[in-house]
């Protein structure tokens, strides 16, 4: 009893990753459709091809919904309710840990506060069909043919890398959102216009190379990896980060 539970535990680490994977995809491919053939980064994470809300909520769709396995209709229903759930819970749980917002459905309609839109919650829906009736069976196979020994490796790699990712990921983007409201702040005092600021040359030359360094990652890396990442504005207004970082 007590190894069945063990492979249910472990086989969530499996669900995350591959689930993230499969929503960066989606994401991908959605907003190339929807944004006129614009590619655009929709990574959670600063390593690796991950979104990580799309692992979390087909982990929590499998552990809840699993049981409706066959029944499309209390799937969808449920799964319209629970997908809702995480996404909001999401929005305020990312907000708090990074400091801003990662999504925001101000502009459909029939959303709660910008964190969750009727569109996307059917969409929840429609993915927990598909992940409970078709997706998780094809990963339990495929997880099932690996070796005792080498799955446990790979999951035990899996949650050390997880973690690092997650802790550089949080420094990475709050040292980038703080340096983002240094600038907006400067062109405030300085009456500049925010696209137009350019990062001051201070110090020794080691100290200049230092400085480009880090501003090749905020300025550049940082606006490509996570192009959504907003600020507020003096008056509340949110202010694209990549907007303030743009050179």
């Amino acid at each position: 009893m007590k190894e069945e539970e063990n492979e249910r535990i472990t086989k969530l680490i499996w669900y995350f990753t591959i689930f993230s994977i499969l929503g960066l995809i989606i994401e991908t491919v959605y907003c190339f459709i929807t944004c006129n053939g614009k590619l655009e980064s929709r990574k959670g994470l600063i390593i690796g091809p991950f979104c990580p809300i799309y692992g979390i909520g087909a982990v929590v769709i499998i552990a809840v919904l699993n049981k409706f396995h066959k029944k499309p209709v209390k799937l969808f229903i449920l799964g319209i309710i629970i997908g809702s759930i995480i996404e909001y819970t999401l929005s305020y749980a990312l907000e708090a840990m990074y400091g801003n917002r990662f999504w925001d459905y101000s502009y459909l309609k029939f959303n709660i506060n910008g964190r969750i839109s009727l569109i996307y919650s059917i969409f929840w829906g429609v993915l927990s069909i598909i992940i409970i009736d078709y997706i998780k069976p094809a990963i339990d196979h495929f997880i099932n043919k690996i070796k005792p020994k080498i799955r446990k490796k790979i999951e035990i790699g899996l949650i050390i890398f997880f973690i690092i990712d997650a802790i550089l990921t949080v420094v990475a983007i709050y040292t980038y959102t703080n340096i983002a409201q240094a600038e907006y702040e400067k062109s405030l005092n300085s009456s500049d216009i925010v696209s137009d600021i350019v990062t001051e040359e201070q110090g020794t030359q080691e100290e200049e190379k230092e400085d480009e360094e880090i501003n090749i990652f905020y300025n550049q890396i940082m606006p490509t990896i996570f192009p959504n990442i907003r600020i507020k504005g003096q008056d509340g207004q949110s202010i694209w980060v990549r907007d303030i970082m743009k050179k």
